[in-house]
């Protein structure tokens, strides 16, 4: 899952800060565990894309067991915890978590996507897919001038 997640997270961030002279950007996000992570929980993404009104999935879809991601991954977990309160060990524990300026650098990623408005969720789900955890994102895609931003409403 790793690199398909990383393929479509960073796809879209590379899309978005095309032409930048600082390619990074900073995520801050409130996160509230409403019980602990069971071990074998996992963490699916999925992209959707905004055809009219309708939110629609895309090719984009990964997961991977929570405990596997945070052991193993060397990219994305640990700038997360650096930046948070969040464990740097399974399980993760109920409680209120707070990321403060996680810093991404972006640097490059072939276009995959293609200009339109995305949402990406994140969830945490149990081993039953009883959500933990979820976050939205949201986003548009368009050239670096802007010159052909969508309407996306979000």
């Amino acid at each position: 899952m790793r690199k398909v997640c990383q393929t479509v997270f960073y796809a879209i961030l590379q899309r978005a800060l095309k032409g930048r002279k600082n390619k990074s950007i900073k995520v801050n996000v409130n996160v509230t565990f409403e019980r602990d992570v069971p071990l074998d929980s996992k963490l699916a993404l999925v992209l959707y894309q905004k055809k009219g009104s309708t939110w629609r999935k895309t090719i984009y879809e990964a997961t991977e067991n929570i405990c596997t991601l945070v052991k193993n991954d060397k990219d994305f977990w640990p700038l997360i915890q650096k930046a948070s309160n969040m464990s740097r060990y399974c399980p993760l524990k109920k409680g209120y978590y707070v990321v403060s300026d996680a810093v991404l650098k972006i640097n490059s990623v072939p276009p995959v996507i293609s200009k339109g408005c995305y949402r990406i969720t994140i969830s945490i789900l149990t081993p039953k897919n009883e959500a933990v955890a979820r976050v939205h994102l949201y986003g548009t895609v368009s050239k670096a001038d802007a010159s052909d931003l969508p309407t996306c409403n979000f």
